[in-house]
């Protein structure tokens, strides 16, 4: 995961202090702090599939980005801090468009069942996640490990391709107001 290896992309590869790796864990945060009710709005009455699919796709590029840069000798902290902001929003973007994807594909009698499942994969994720992680870094180097994330994401826009799903297209002529639908949002 690049979670794990971007910390260590900036101490060892760029010769960073620990100020430096909290700059890089702000970065990745900026754009929830900044965008995040503004791009839940938005997202609101658009298809899901599409943004998850090309969320998924720019978060590759960026990723396989970050050894390219390295190979090249390109490599910055402003650079790597740009890149974690834009991988940021785009994470952000993934995110909002997701929550209501799952109650759309799922029948509402398993949608317990489904959310639980999801959690139970998040956490093995979350706790056996960094370990390997971890080692693969220590095997590779971070540069490289990030190659590894590239790739999780270009597996999971190729299996949204397959995801058929009925979503509603935008009616044409209907405006929609998102300083409204940020406060409707905060009311629900």
């Amino acid at each position: 995961r690049a979670v794990v290896a971007r910390p260590v992309l900036v101490v060892q590869t760029l010769a960073g202090t620990s100020f430096e790796v909290g700059l890089l864990k702000s970065a990745t945060w900026l754009p929830d702090v900044l965008l995040g009710l503004v791009v839940g709005a938005l997202i609101e009455r658009r298809r899901r599939i599409p943004i998850l699919i090309t969320a998924d796709l720019a978060r590759a590029v960026i990723l396989l980005a970050i050894p390219a840069l390295w190979l090249i000798g390109w490599l910055t902290l402003p650079a790597l801090l740009i890149f974690v902001a834009v991988f940021g929003l785009f994470t952000l973007l993934n995110d909002s468009a997701s929550q209501s994807v799952l109650p759309r594909i799922v029948p509402s009698a398993s949608l317990l069942y489904a959310n639980a499942r999801i959690d139970q994969s998040y956490t093995l994720a979350e706790t056996s996640g960094p370990v390997l992680a971890g080692a693969l870094v220590s095997l590779v180097g971070a540069p490289f490990a990030v190659l590894v994330d590239a790739a999780s994401y270009l597996f999971s826009a190729a299996a949204l391709t397959r995801v058929r799903l009925a979503e509603p297209r935008a009616v044409p002529g209907v405006r929609s107001h998102v300083g409204r639908d940020i406060r409707d949002g905060l009311r629900w």
